[in-house]
Protein backbone atom coordinates (compact mmCIF):
# COMPACT_ATOMS: atom_id res chain seq x y z
CA UNK A 1 0.00 0.00 0.00
CA UNK A 2 1.56 3.60 -0.72
CA UNK A 3 1.91 5.89 1.64
CA UNK A 4 -0.72 8.36 0.22
CA UNK A 5 -3.25 5.24 0.17
CA UNK A 6 -2.57 4.68 3.85
CA UNK A 7 -3.68 8.49 4.59
CA UNK A 8 -6.35 8.24 2.11
CA UNK A 9 -7.82 5.30 4.45
CA UNK A 10 -7.53 6.89 8.00
CA UNK A 11 -8.96 10.34 6.53
CA UNK A 12 -11.65 8.50 5.32
CA UNK A 13 -12.65 7.34 9.33
CA UNK A 14 -12.54 10.42 10.28
CA UNK A 15 -12.49 9.28 14.07
CA UNK A 16 -14.95 6.41 13.53
CA UNK A 17 -13.31 3.87 15.69
CA UNK A 18 -14.17 0.76 13.37
CA UNK A 19 -13.21 2.22 10.48
CA UNK A 20 -9.76 3.32 12.39
CA UNK A 21 -9.57 -0.43 13.49
CA UNK A 22 -10.14 -1.65 9.54
CA UNK A 23 -7.81 1.23 8.21
CA UNK A 24 -5.08 0.03 10.51
CA UNK A 25 -5.74 -3.75 9.33
CA UNK A 26 -5.38 -2.83 5.72
CA UNK A 27 -2.74 -0.82 6.62
CA UNK A 28 -0.83 -3.52 8.17
CA UNK A 29 -1.79 -5.63 5.34
CA UNK A 30 -0.72 -3.31 2.71
CA UNK A 31 2.68 -3.10 3.87
CA UNK A 32 3.32 -7.13 2.57
CA UNK A 33 3.34 -8.11 -1.42
CA UNK A 34 0.44 -8.00 -3.10
CA UNK A 35 0.01 -11.30 -3.67
CA UNK A 36 0.37 -12.48 0.38
CA UNK A 37 -2.28 -9.32 1.21
CA UNK A 38 -5.36 -11.82 0.07
CA UNK A 39 -4.31 -14.84 2.84
CA UNK A 40 -3.20 -12.27 5.42
CA UNK A 41 -6.66 -10.54 5.11
CA UNK A 42 -7.99 -14.28 5.74
CA UNK A 43 -6.05 -14.69 8.39
CA UNK A 44 -6.62 -11.87 10.23
CA UNK A 45 -10.40 -11.97 10.57
CA UNK A 46 -10.25 -15.87 11.12
CA UNK A 47 -7.91 -15.45 13.79
CA UNK A 48 -10.39 -12.73 15.13
CA UNK A 49 -13.43 -14.94 15.53
CA UNK A 50 -11.60 -17.36 18.90
CA UNK A 51 -10.08 -15.54 22.03
CA UNK A 52 -6.58 -16.87 20.99
CA UNK A 53 -4.83 -18.79 17.64
CA UNK A 54 -2.16 -20.69 16.77
CA UNK A 55 -1.38 -22.25 13.51
CA UNK A 56 -3.44 -25.62 13.90
CA UNK A 57 -6.78 -23.08 14.62
CA UNK A 58 -5.72 -21.05 11.36
CA UNK A 59 -5.55 -24.27 9.66
CA UNK A 60 -9.14 -25.11 10.70
CA UNK A 61 -10.68 -21.57 10.19
CA UNK A 62 -8.84 -20.45 6.73
CA UNK A 63 -9.74 -22.78 3.56
CA UNK A 64 -7.30 -24.43 1.74
CA UNK A 65 -4.43 -23.90 3.11
CA UNK A 66 -1.57 -26.32 4.38
CA UNK A 67 0.43 -26.88 7.70
CA UNK A 68 3.49 -24.82 6.07
CA UNK A 69 1.27 -21.67 5.26
CA UNK A 70 -0.72 -21.69 8.58
CA UNK A 71 3.42 -21.49 10.54
CA UNK A 72 4.27 -18.99 7.80
CA UNK A 73 1.08 -16.84 8.26
CA UNK A 74 1.05 -17.03 12.04
CA UNK A 75 4.87 -15.31 12.05
CA UNK A 76 3.30 -12.70 9.45
CA UNK A 77 0.75 -11.94 11.92
CA UNK A 78 2.63 -11.89 14.98
CA UNK A 79 4.65 -8.34 13.81
CA UNK A 80 1.10 -6.58 13.64
CA UNK A 81 0.84 -4.42 16.33
CA UNK A 82 -2.53 -5.67 16.82
CA UNK A 83 -1.82 -9.21 17.62
CA UNK A 84 0.15 -9.87 20.98
CA UNK A 85 1.28 -13.06 22.36
CA UNK A 86 -0.93 -15.38 24.55
CA UNK A 87 1.28 -17.43 26.86
CA UNK A 88 -1.02 -19.02 28.53
CA UNK A 89 -1.88 -20.76 25.19
CA UNK A 90 1.55 -20.98 23.87
CA UNK A 91 -0.37 -19.36 21.02
CA UNK A 92 -1.40 -15.19 19.97
CA UNK A 93 -4.31 -13.29 20.06
CA UNK A 94 -5.91 -10.27 18.60
CA UNK A 95 -6.01 -7.67 20.97
CA UNK A 96 -9.54 -6.99 21.96
CA UNK A 97 -10.65 -3.45 20.91
CA UNK A 98 -9.19 -4.50 17.55
CA UNK A 99 -11.17 -8.06 18.07
CA UNK A 100 -14.39 -6.86 18.54
CA UNK A 101 -14.33 -4.42 16.33
CA UNK A 102 -13.46 -6.77 13.49
CA UNK A 103 -16.66 -9.18 14.64
CA UNK A 104 -18.87 -6.18 14.67
CA UNK A 105 -18.22 -5.31 11.18
CA UNK A 106 -17.85 -8.76 10.04
CA UNK A 107 -21.68 -9.88 11.96
CA UNK A 108 -23.25 -6.79 10.21
CA UNK A 109 -21.57 -6.68 6.71
CA UNK A 110 -20.51 -10.30 6.31
CA UNK A 111 -22.76 -12.49 8.32
CA UNK A 112 -22.59 -15.84 6.42
CA UNK A 113 -18.70 -15.24 7.28
CA UNK A 114 -18.64 -15.02 10.13
CA UNK A 115 -21.47 -17.97 11.02
CA UNK A 116 -19.24 -20.18 9.05
CA UNK A 117 -15.70 -19.24 10.75
CA UNK A 118 -17.88 -19.68 14.18
CA UNK A 119 -19.09 -22.84 13.32
CA UNK A 120 -15.26 -24.16 11.89
CA UNK A 121 -14.08 -23.07 15.89
CA UNK A 122 -17.16 -24.40 17.31
CA UNK A 123 -15.87 -27.86 15.87
CA UNK A 124 -12.30 -27.50 16.17
CA UNK A 125 -12.70 -26.56 20.16
CA UNK A 126 -15.38 -29.39 20.52
CA UNK A 127 -13.54 -32.27 21.71
CA UNK A 128 -11.30 -30.13 24.09
CA UNK A 129 -10.87 -31.59 27.55
CA UNK A 130 -9.47 -28.14 29.42
CA UNK A 131 -11.64 -26.31 30.58
CA UNK A 132 -10.63 -22.85 28.63
CA UNK A 133 -10.97 -25.14 25.62
CA UNK A 134 -14.63 -26.52 26.89
CA UNK A 135 -15.49 -22.72 26.96
CA UNK A 136 -14.07 -21.45 23.41
CA UNK A 137 -16.64 -24.33 21.87
CA UNK A 138 -19.54 -22.69 23.69
CA UNK A 139 -18.49 -19.47 22.81
CA UNK A 140 -18.49 -20.27 19.54
CA UNK A 141 -21.66 -22.72 19.78
CA UNK A 142 -24.02 -20.56 21.00
CA UNK A 143 -24.04 -18.17 17.88
CA UNK A 144 -24.07 -21.07 15.61
CA UNK A 145 -25.57 -24.16 17.16
CA UNK A 146 -27.88 -22.11 19.45
CA UNK A 147 -29.70 -25.56 20.91
CA UNK A 148 -27.02 -27.34 22.01
CA UNK A 149 -24.79 -24.65 22.74
CA UNK A 150 -27.53 -23.66 25.60
CA UNK A 151 -27.60 -27.23 26.82
CA UNK A 152 -23.73 -27.53 26.92
CA UNK A 153 -23.72 -23.91 28.71
CA UNK A 154 -25.90 -25.00 31.18
CA UNK A 155 -24.57 -28.27 31.55
CA UNK A 156 -20.88 -27.04 32.21
CA UNK A 157 -22.20 -24.70 34.73
CA UNK A 158 -23.95 -26.77 37.10
CA UNK A 159 -21.02 -29.33 36.72
CA UNK A 160 -18.86 -26.58 37.80
CA UNK A 161 -21.16 -25.10 40.59
CA UNK A 162 -21.73 -28.61 42.07
CA UNK A 163 -17.63 -29.17 41.95
CA UNK A 164 -17.13 -25.69 43.78
CA UNK A 165 -14.82 -24.14 40.51
CA UNK A 166 -15.49 -20.76 41.28
CA UNK A 167 -12.22 -19.13 38.63
CA UNK A 168 -13.71 -21.66 35.90
CA UNK A 169 -17.22 -20.14 36.56
CA UNK A 170 -15.84 -16.71 36.25
CA UNK A 171 -13.75 -17.39 33.15
CA UNK A 172 -17.18 -18.62 31.83
CA UNK A 173 -19.37 -15.72 33.11
CA UNK A 174 -16.82 -13.47 31.48
CA UNK A 175 -17.19 -15.30 27.97
CA UNK A 176 -21.21 -14.90 28.49
CA UNK A 177 -20.81 -11.22 29.12
CA UNK A 178 -18.99 -10.64 26.03
CA UNK A 179 -21.97 -11.84 23.83
CA UNK A 180 -24.56 -9.97 25.82
CA UNK A 181 -22.49 -6.69 25.74
CA UNK A 182 -22.51 -7.20 22.04
CA UNK A 183 -26.29 -8.33 21.39
CA UNK A 184 -25.26 -11.33 19.38
CA UNK A 185 -27.63 -13.84 20.76
CA UNK A 186 -31.48 -14.49 20.99
CA UNK A 187 -33.96 -17.30 21.71
CA UNK A 188 -32.62 -19.89 23.80
CA UNK A 189 -29.01 -19.16 23.90
CA UNK A 190 -29.74 -15.84 25.43
CA UNK A 191 -32.37 -17.16 27.97
CA UNK A 192 -29.41 -19.01 28.94
CA UNK A 193 -26.66 -16.97 28.97
CA UNK A 194 -28.88 -14.38 30.99
CA UNK A 195 -29.60 -17.08 33.60
CA UNK A 196 -25.91 -18.01 33.65
CA UNK A 197 -24.35 -14.65 33.65
CA UNK A 198 -27.06 -13.37 36.97
CA UNK A 199 -26.58 -16.71 39.07
CA UNK A 200 -22.44 -16.65 38.72
CA UNK A 201 -22.02 -12.89 39.63
CA UNK A 202 -24.85 -12.69 42.10
CA UNK A 203 -21.99 -11.97 44.63
CA UNK A 204 -20.14 -9.54 42.11
CA UNK A 205 -23.42 -7.42 41.28
CA UNK A 206 -26.49 -5.45 42.61
CA UNK A 207 -29.34 -8.13 43.27
CA UNK A 208 -31.53 -5.91 41.37
CA UNK A 209 -29.62 -6.08 38.19
CA UNK A 210 -29.48 -10.56 39.08
CA UNK A 211 -33.34 -9.74 38.85
CA UNK A 212 -33.29 -8.03 35.92
CA UNK A 213 -31.37 -10.54 34.03
CA UNK A 214 -33.38 -12.98 35.65
CA UNK A 215 -37.12 -11.54 35.00
CA UNK A 216 -35.46 -11.47 30.68
CA UNK A 217 -34.58 -14.45 31.15
CA UNK A 218 -37.84 -15.50 32.03
CA UNK A 219 -39.87 -13.92 29.34
CA UNK A 220 -37.74 -15.41 27.09
CA UNK A 221 -38.55 -19.00 28.07
CA UNK A 222 -42.17 -18.27 28.49
CA UNK A 223 -42.06 -16.87 24.47
CA UNK A 224 -40.70 -20.42 24.33
CA UNK A 225 -43.38 -21.92 25.83
CA UNK A 226 -40.72 -23.64 28.21
CA UNK A 227 -42.44 -24.15 30.91
CA UNK A 228 -39.42 -26.42 32.97
CA UNK A 229 -37.22 -23.52 32.35
CA UNK A 230 -39.37 -20.94 33.63
CA UNK A 231 -40.16 -23.15 37.00
CA UNK A 232 -36.24 -23.54 37.34
CA UNK A 233 -35.59 -19.35 36.60
CA UNK A 234 -39.28 -18.52 39.22
CA UNK A 235 -37.03 -20.24 41.76
CA UNK A 236 -34.08 -18.35 41.05
CA UNK A 237 -35.83 -14.83 40.87
CA UNK A 238 -37.15 -15.96 43.91
CA UNK A 239 -34.49 -16.39 45.80
CA UNK A 240 -33.03 -12.63 44.85
CA UNK A 241 -36.03 -11.28 45.87
CA UNK A 242 -35.73 -13.48 49.55
CA UNK A 243 -31.69 -12.00 49.55
CA UNK A 244 -33.19 -8.36 48.73
CA UNK A 245 -35.87 -9.00 51.90
CA UNK A 246 -38.81 -9.32 49.69
CA UNK A 247 -40.33 -12.02 50.70
CA UNK A 248 -43.86 -11.75 49.81
CA UNK A 249 -42.50 -11.14 46.61
CA UNK A 250 -39.55 -14.30 46.56
CA UNK A 251 -43.06 -16.30 47.99
CA UNK A 252 -45.44 -15.50 44.97
CA UNK A 253 -42.25 -16.31 42.25
CA UNK A 254 -41.91 -20.22 44.60
CA UNK A 255 -45.73 -20.53 44.10
CA UNK A 256 -45.14 -19.83 40.90
CA UNK A 257 -42.63 -21.93 39.91
CA UNK A 258 -44.48 -24.77 42.02
CA UNK A 259 -47.28 -24.16 40.19
CA UNK A 260 -45.55 -25.56 37.02
CA UNK A 261 -43.24 -27.80 38.73
CA UNK A 262 -46.60 -29.66 40.08
CA UNK A 263 -48.31 -29.68 36.74
CA UNK A 264 -45.14 -31.27 34.97
CA UNK A 265 -44.99 -33.97 37.69
CA UNK A 266 -48.24 -34.92 37.45
CA UNK A 267 -47.58 -35.08 33.83
CA UNK A 268 -44.91 -37.12 33.70
CA UNK A 269 -44.30 -38.78 37.30
CA UNK A 270 -41.66 -41.08 36.54
CA UNK A 271 -39.46 -38.10 35.66
CA UNK A 272 -36.72 -37.83 38.33
CA UNK A 273 -35.93 -34.29 37.48
CA UNK A 274 -39.11 -33.13 37.58
CA UNK A 275 -39.79 -34.77 40.84
CA UNK A 276 -36.85 -33.14 42.35
CA UNK A 277 -37.80 -29.57 40.97
CA UNK A 278 -41.39 -29.97 42.87
CA UNK A 279 -39.49 -30.91 45.77
CA UNK A 280 -37.26 -27.70 45.77
CA UNK A 281 -40.11 -25.56 45.07
CA UNK A 282 -41.79 -27.18 48.31
CA UNK A 283 -38.84 -26.43 50.11
CA UNK A 284 -38.12 -22.71 48.60
CA UNK A 285 -41.46 -22.05 49.91
CA UNK A 286 -40.99 -23.72 53.13
CA UNK A 287 -37.90 -21.01 53.61
CA UNK A 288 -40.00 -18.39 53.23
CA UNK A 289 -42.61 -19.50 55.54
CA UNK A 290 -39.81 -20.19 58.20
CA UNK A 291 -38.64 -16.86 58.11
CA UNK A 292 -42.18 -15.25 58.56
CA UNK A 293 -42.23 -17.45 61.14
CA UNK A 294 -45.70 -19.18 59.69
CA UNK A 295 -44.20 -22.61 61.28
CA UNK A 296 -47.09 -24.59 60.87
CA UNK A 297 -46.73 -23.67 57.18
CA UNK A 298 -43.20 -24.21 56.96
CA UNK A 299 -43.00 -27.57 58.39
CA UNK A 300 -46.13 -28.91 56.13
CA UNK A 301 -43.81 -27.55 53.13
CA UNK A 302 -41.20 -29.14 54.40
CA UNK A 303 -42.50 -32.52 54.83
CA UNK A 304 -44.56 -32.07 51.54
CA UNK A 305 -40.93 -31.97 50.22
CA UNK A 306 -39.18 -34.77 51.91
CA UNK A 307 -41.67 -37.16 51.04
CA UNK A 308 -40.58 -36.08 47.22
CA UNK A 309 -37.46 -37.25 48.32
CA UNK A 310 -37.85 -39.93 50.66
CA UNK A 311 -38.90 -41.98 47.47
CA UNK A 312 -36.47 -40.39 45.11
CA UNK A 313 -33.69 -41.63 47.72
CA UNK A 314 -34.94 -45.07 47.87
CA UNK A 315 -35.21 -45.44 44.44
CA UNK A 316 -31.57 -44.92 43.82
CA UNK A 317 -30.04 -45.06 46.76
CA UNK A 318 -26.56 -44.67 45.23
CA UNK A 319 -27.37 -41.42 44.14
CA UNK A 320 -25.69 -38.88 46.75
CA UNK A 321 -27.54 -35.47 45.42
CA UNK A 322 -30.82 -37.34 46.70
CA UNK A 323 -28.78 -38.28 49.93
CA UNK A 324 -28.12 -34.57 50.20
CA UNK A 325 -31.52 -33.08 49.81
CA UNK A 326 -32.81 -35.92 52.09
CA UNK A 327 -30.75 -35.02 54.89
CA UNK A 328 -31.17 -31.27 54.22
CA UNK A 329 -34.69 -31.91 54.83
CA UNK A 330 -34.73 -33.53 58.03
CA UNK A 331 -32.35 -30.79 58.88
CA UNK A 332 -34.94 -28.11 57.92
CA UNK A 333 -37.86 -30.24 59.68
CA UNK A 334 -35.74 -30.06 62.47
CA UNK A 335 -35.52 -26.57 62.99
CA UNK A 336 -39.24 -25.89 62.81
CA UNK A 337 -39.45 -28.38 65.47
CA UNK A 338 -36.70 -26.95 67.36
CA UNK A 339 -38.84 -23.83 66.91
CA UNK A 340 -41.82 -24.27 67.90
CA UNK A 341 -40.54 -26.38 70.89
CA UNK A 342 -40.92 -30.22 70.04
CA UNK A 343 -37.28 -31.06 71.25
CA UNK A 344 -38.08 -35.06 71.23
CA UNK A 345 -39.30 -34.52 67.57
CA UNK A 346 -36.57 -32.54 66.46
CA UNK A 347 -33.87 -34.76 67.84
CA UNK A 348 -35.17 -36.95 65.68
CA UNK A 349 -34.84 -35.43 62.71
CA UNK A 350 -31.73 -33.96 63.11
CA UNK A 351 -30.45 -37.59 63.89
CA UNK A 352 -32.28 -38.61 60.45
CA UNK A 353 -30.33 -35.81 58.76
CA UNK A 354 -27.14 -37.70 59.82
CA UNK A 355 -27.88 -40.98 59.03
Amino acid sequence: MKPEEAIELLRNAAGHEEKLTLAAVEIAIGAHPVELQGRLRESVYAAAVPHWFHPAVLCALVDGISSEEAEHLHTVLKGFSFVEKFAARNACNVHERTRLALLRWMAREQPHKYLDLSLRAARFFTDGSEPYAQIEHIYHALVVEPGPGSNRLGGLYDQWQNQGRVERLQALAAMVEEHLAEKRLTGRALAMALDVAATIEWNYRPLAQTEIRLTQSLYIYRQLEDERAQSVILDEIGDVQRARGHLDDALGSFQASLAIAEKLAAHDPANTEWQRDLSISHEKIGDVQRAREHLDDALGSFQASLAIREKLAADDPANTEWQRDLSISHEKIGDVQRAREHLDDALGSFQASLA
